[in-house]
């Protein structure tokens, strides 16, 4: 796990290309945040092979967190402090990671590489005078952050640092739109369980099987899938909202030891459920567990095996009252 790990509400105020180092590069952000400087260095190679990093930029970037974000006043904050502040590339549904391509920190040309990339955000970022949330971990004494990668799916000397809900990331709010940009090292697998470690069969994420049908998945692991929600029924929510589940395969399937888990980590265990193939299985929620804030959320659906087989996210936009929400993400 890592120590110190929050997020960073400020102002860019200059980006710096370390072209000169050609063993561990960095590209170095200042960023201004309640009249405190802090520099935030972004890993843009690895020190291990294969050396470049895998990088993707959602641009016009919709995710419920962004509410969250916005509510908070400069400065930093602590994860352990405010939970509801951790980020997932696997549980948070921010992306899809098989957007994650390996870029090279360093190459002639024009924006072609990560140096020429963080520029350019940089610049935009300095011109529209935006505002930048860094999620990272603090070094301990020092205003600086570290670990704007994924933190996870590591093994060996970085298997200390794995954990849930602690990747990192740098979200831009421009003048019209938001940007989020992700990395991580070629080295690190998926999935992982619920701690961030790799299972057995993981493998690293330019090779993994997305849709977990790999001989040792289980019936119903990948045909399983999120289908809608009423987020917000008529009348009073508390023990009216619905989650409904699709089964795309032709067989049916029990639904012993499986779960659906929120952003916040209430589950829905769905023991005594089972699915009949080509159909929908309706999942009344009581309010006490899993929770559908109208505000936006993020579900997991969770297999036996602790693995998340699908997830799904909506934003406040998408709520309407006594509508069902079907998801546009199955």
């Amino acid at each position: 796990m890592l120590a110190d790990f929050g997020v960073l509400r400020g102002k860019v105020r200059q980006g710096e290309e370390e072209r000169h180092d050609a063993w561990s590069p960095h590209f170095q952000l200042t960023v201004l945040a309640a009249n405190h400087q802090w520099r935030v260095p972004v890993n843009i190679k690895s020190t291990k092979e294969p050396y470049n990093i895998l990088f993707h930029v959602e641009n016009d970037f919709h995710h419920p967190i962004l509410e969250d974000l916005m509510e908070l006043p400069e400065g930093f904050f602590r994860k352990k402090e405010m939970s509801q502040l951790g980020i997932d590339y696997l549980r948070s549904e921010l992306f899809d990671l098989k957007k994650l391509k390996p870029v090279p920190f360093d190459q002639p040309g024009d924006l072609n590489d990560l140096f020429d990339f963080f520029s350019l955000l940089v610049g935009k970022a300095r011109r529209e005078n935006a505002e930048i949330y860094v999620f990272g971990d603090k070094i301990e004494g020092k205003e600086m952050l570290h670990d704007v990668h994924m933190n996870q799916g590591n093994d060996g000397y970085f298997e200390k640092f794995n954990g849930s809900f602690q990747d990192g990331a740098l979200f831009f709010r421009f003048n019209h739109s938001w940007a989020g940009v992700f990395l991580a090292f070629q080295t690190q697998s998926i999935p992982t369980d619920r701690d961030g470690s790799p299972f057995p069969f993981s493998r690293p994420v330019l090779q993994a099987d997305f849709c977990l049908s790999q001989p040792v998945a289980q019936v119903g692991e990948g045909d399983i899938i999120l289908f809608g929600a009423l987020v917000n029924p008529q009348g009073k929510d508390f023990g009216a909202e619905v989650v409904y589940l699709f089964n795309r395969s032709s067989t049916t399937v029990s639904l012993d030891g499986w779960k659906i888990e929120d952003r916040d980590g209430r589950i829905l265990c769905l023991d005594n459920f089972t699915i009949e193939g080509q159909n929908i299985c309706v999942l009344p929620l009581d309010g006490k567990g899993l929770q559908l804030p109208n505000k936006g959320g993020v579900l997991s659906l969770i297999t036996p095996r602790g693995i998340k087989c699908h997830g799904v996210s909506y934003t406040a936009a998408e709520v309407q009252k006594g509508k069902v929400l079907v998801f546009n993400n199955i």
